[in-house]
C-alpha cells in the first residue's frame, strides 16, 4: 500500500500558484495558436492532428482549436471512422495525411513515442508535410514564430 503523504501549506500554496499560471499562460497560448494555425491556413494549406487520443482531445478543447483541423489521423482501426467527440471531427487512417494533402500535422502522441511515428509517416514528410509536436517542451515542438 502507498503511504499517505502530509501536504504542508507550503507546498499547497506553492501546487495553488503554479495551477494559477497554468491557467493563465492557457489564454496566452490559445491566442498565438489560434493566430499562427490562421496564418498557417492561409499561406500553406490544410492541418490535421495525428494520434485521436485524450491527448489530442485535451488540447483541441482546451485550446478551443476544433476549426483549423481537417481531421485526426491515427492507425488503430478501432478508432477510423469515428468522430473526436465534442468536436465532431472525423478520424481517419494516416494515409489521408497524403490523400489530402495536409501541410501541416500536428502531432499528439507522447513525446516518448514521437520518433516512431514520425519515422512511420516518412513519405509524409519526404512529399513536404510539416510534422510538429503539441507538446512545448518537445525536441519536435511547434514553434511559433514571433510568439509573445
Amino acid at each position: 500500500s502507498i503511504a499517505p503523504t502530509t501536504m504542508t501549506r507550503e507546498l499547497l500554496a506553492s501546487e495553488q500558484a503554479r495551477a494559477r499560471a497554468f491557467a493563465e499562460s492557457l489564454s496566452v497560448r490559445r491566442v498565438e495558436l489560434r493566430a499562427y494555425l490562421t496564418d498557417f491556413r492561409a499561406r500553406h494549406g490544410k492541418i490535421a492532428m495525428l494520434g485521436a487520443g485524450h491527448l489530442a482531445c485535451t488540447w483541441i478543447h482546451l485550446l478551443g482549436l476544433a476549426e483549423f483541423i481537417e481531421f485526426l489521423a491515427d492507425d488503430n482501426p478501432h478508432k477510423q471512422n469515428l468522430f473526436l467527440p465534442g468536436a465532431r471531427l472525423p478520424i481517419r487512417g494516416s494515409s489521408s495525411l497524403i490523400t489530402e494533402n495536409i501541410k501541416l500535422c500536428l502531432l499528439a502522441v507522447s513525446p516518448e513515442a514521437e520518433p516512431k511515428v514520425i519515422a512511420r509517416n516518412r513519405e509524409f514528410v519526404e512529399r513536404g508535410g510539416r510534422i510538429a509536436s503539441i507538446f512545448p517542451a518537445s525536441r519536435n515542438a511547434l514553434v511559433i514564430e514571433n510568439a509573445a
